[in-house]
């Protein structure tokens, strides 16, 4: 049964991917603002991320096993979370976060925040944040949005994932610029589609193609 957000709620909803009837509901109070969220691919963990703030107490995130629909425990980030990844075994989750181009780490089994991981200079501080993040199937790149650059930043990910390296090499400026934005990678590693409407070859980081509208937007 998928797991599904409830509009900014303190709760996610369990729903019949057949029929859309709704199965129940899994109350998350100290990540009170249900919003993003990653399943493991065996679907036994959920990491459901919440626009709820660290200043005011509240976790970034919920960590729940999803066949017993039990929270397993919540983990607080430096500032409110928005897009999330996490790598093959979620035991790791990547996060963007407000007031910051590039992201954090944090340790799905223990709950705690291991590194933040900032774009090289200070051009950026203070004036937005990163909408956008996901690795590549393996796992050997981590793509950052960056709206105020109208870029996509990339780290290489060695090892373990908990030691990522930027690369200034592979900066891709699509032609669409970059706002808040989302990223889908197919899942043979060849293509990423960039929610800016670009198409980006992987392997070259170059753009091959712009997605438009029945607008021609």
């Amino acid at each position: 049964s998928p797991v599904v957000g409830s509009s900014y709620n303190s709760w996610w909803y369990y729903m019949d991917g057949a029929t859309g009837k709704v199965l129940g509901k899994l109350s998350t109070p100290e990540a009170n603002v249900a919003h993003n969220l990653a399943l493991s691919s065996d679907g036994q963990l959920g990491i459901l991320g919440s626009m709820s703030s660290p200043k005011q107490g509240k976790a970034g995130i919920a960590v729940i096993d999803v066949p017993s629909r039990k929270i397993l425990r919540y983990m607080t980030f430096s500032e409110m979370v928005r897009p999330l990844t996490i790598n093959h075994d979620a035991s790791l989750v990547y996060v963007n976060v407000n007031d910051l181009i590039g992201f954090e780490i944090g340790d799905v089994k223990t709950g705690k925040m291991l590194k933040r991981f900032e774009l090289p200079g200070d051009d950026w501080k203070g004036k937005g944040y990163s909408h956008g993040i996901g690795m590549t199937p393996d796992e050997s790149e981590i793509w950052i949005a960056d709206p105020v650059h109208d870029a996509w930043q990339v780290w290489d990910n060695p090892g373990d994932g908990r030691s990522p390296v930027y690369n200034a090499s592979k900066i891709m400026k699509p032609t669409a610029g970059v706002e808040h934005s989302w990223l889908t990678m197919s899942n043979d590693g060849k293509l990423a589609f960039l929610g800016d409407s670009s198409v980006i070859d992987v392997k070259t980081h170059k753009e091959i193609a712009v997605m438009k509208d029945e607008f021609c937007r």
